[in-house]
């Protein structure tokens, strides 16, 4: 969120595209705030929901950010882009091993670790 908040307060107007992995609606974290976002033109924002456990009503995607999804949303051809991938290591290592498939050299790829102490 800091980043897309400097982006705002700026008045960046690049393109960012959130491909963003919640269990279900009710789970979403900034929800209110990502739309409001979405709905400026500072950054020219879109925000894809991806839900595990949807739950009926639900018609957006479903499942995981995946690099199916990642090519469905940003285009067949991966290179060239930059990604930032943020969540608990699962996580970043199955988005992570897809980008590479996908042709993404690491130089492309920044990652943010965070994880829940046990």
């Amino acid at each position: 969120m800091s980043m897309l908040r400097h982006m705002r307060d700026t008045r960046d107007e690049r393109p960012v595209l959130l491909l963003y992995g919640n269990p279900s609606r009710d789970r979403i974290v900034f929800r209110e705030e990502l739309a409001e976002l979405e709905k400026g033109s500072h950054p020219a924002l879109r925000v894809v929901h991806v839900l595990s456990r949807a739950g009926e009503g639900w018609s957006g995607e479903t499942g995981h950010v995946d690099r199916e999804k990642i090519e469905k949303f940003c285009g067949g051809d991966l290179k060239g882009k930059a990604f930032y991938v943020c969540g608990p290591p699962p996580l970043l290592k199955s988005v992570i091993d897809g980008l590479r498939e996908g042709g993404v050299e690491d130089r492309s790829i920044r990652m943010e670790i965070f994880s829940f102490l046990d």
